[in-house]
């Protein structure tokens, strides 16, 4: 009796299955990053004149680069990672797909690869337009400061790629667990943004332990943040430098002139002021330690949805 064996499906195979499958949704983001990314270098490119001669757009513009990187990491998570497998189980196809040729996890690695891949190139020409964006303005302003912590952190290619691909994570990880298409969308849009925002307000402050300055009580007052840093936190402190919190009831408040309230001031211990602040030299190790972060979080959730899929029935 002769033995069929049955060729092993190979990754060309599984790549060309992921394209004939998300082709329609690869050309379109394509299409529309490619759009944005040339509206941005014909609009930046429409003057030379000074700032204070730009329009109004121009100054919203600059502050566009953590709106793109919100919108384009969301959009990834959800019409992309979202009804990867959550639309295979609402449709049943997951019955076809997870045949015996092509086991469950070795078809999902095949749409993961493309569709990651995808992502990172057009997260790439995002950060290639940003970038322009950001010269421009840069030249054109002709000196005045921009907070680079605030105005232009995300504008890092291996950031862009960080959040891309924690978005795709995310929208799969939510469809492989709800199995549904719209919840799933509607958890990887709300979890991303949430995911974001957290970073940026608790953790990205915090990344290293903030410098700490200390200046006592005196006629002159400098500021002690320097510029382009990222501001942490400041107040009243004794003479060690830590921080005291104002009580109410110490009643500095109504003490008439500013001399009387510093006397008040210091009889409850208050010697100063203290500043936290994280200095622009950090901004190059901050950004790739929060890359870092997105990937660590992109890898944990791959290992989920790759899990639940390996468990999913295919019935």
């Amino acid at each position: 009796m002769t033995t069929v064996v049955k060729p092993r499906v190979g990754w060309g195979d599984l790549l060309w299955v992921a394209w004939r499958t998300h082709r329609t949704a690869i050309l379109a983001m394509t299409g529309l990053t490619a759009a944005v990314v040339a509206g941005v270098f014909v609009l930046m490119g429409m003057t030379d004149t000074e700032l204070g001669g730009l329009p109004a757009i121009y100054f919203r513009l600059f502050w566009q680069p953590q709106d793109t990187n919100l919108l384009f990491g969301a959009v990834i998570a959800v019409f992309w990672g979202a009804p990867l497998v959550a639309r295979e189980h609402e449709a049943r196809t997951n019955l076809l797909a997870w045949g015996q040729d092509v086991p469950a996890t070795r078809w999902l690695a095949g749409q993961v690869v493309l569709l990651g891949a995808v992502a990172t190139c057009l997260a790439a020409m995002v950060w290639m337009s940003e970038q322009y964006m950001v010269d421009t303005m840069r030249e054109l302003s002709e000196g005045r400061t921009f907070t680079p912590f605030t105005t232009w952190y995300e504008v890092a290619p291996h950031l862009q790629i960080g959040y891309a691909l924690f978005g795709l994570a995310l929208g799969l990880a939510a469809g492989v667990l709800v199995r549904r298409t719209l919840p799933a969308m509607g958890i990887a849009l709300v979890g991303f943004g949430v995911v974001r925002v957290a970073v940026i307000e608790w953790a990205r402050p915090y990344l290293r332990p903030p410098v700490h300055t200390f200046e006592a009580w005196n006629a002159d007052y400098k500021n002690q943040v320097p510029d382009y840093a990222m501001y942490v936190g400041s107040g009243y402190a004794d003479a060690n430098g830590v921080r005291i919190d104002y009580q109410g009831s110490w009643g500095c408040g109504d003490r008439v002139g500013s001399a009387g309230q510093l006397d008040c001031l210091k009889a409850n211990g208050v010697a100063g002021h203290f500043a936290e602040f994280q200095p622009l030299e950090r901004l190059g190790l901050f950004q790739w330690i929060e890359t870092g972060i997105f990937v660590v979080l992109a890898a944990a959730l791959l290992a989920l949805a790759w899990a639940g899929v390996k468990r999913a029935r295919r019935v």
